[in-house]
């Protein structure tokens, strides 16, 4: 996970609760939380984005290539 191993997580959280206090901690997990899901399907959008335009310009270069034998053919 990014590179960080247990013991570094564990610093992290203790440092994070002396920061933030027992009381904040909670729903700065959840905003952490809300904003690692949001970036999650931004990402899997931006992925199938570039899926599908890689998939059109497939296509439009198997037409050009149609086109351009059929033109060399005649």
């Amino acid at each position: 996970m990014f590179g960080v191993g247990p013991e570094e997580l564990v610093l992290i959280l203790i440092i994070a609760l002396i920061v933030l206090g027992p009381e904040r901690m909670p729903k700065v997990a959840r905003d952490i939380g809300r904003v690692v899901g949001d970036l999650r399907r931004t990402s899997d959008q931006l992925r199938e984005e570039f899926i599908n335009a890689d998939k059109l310009l497939d296509k439009a270069a198997d037409a050009a290539r149609e086109r351009l034998k059929a033109q060399r053919d005649a």
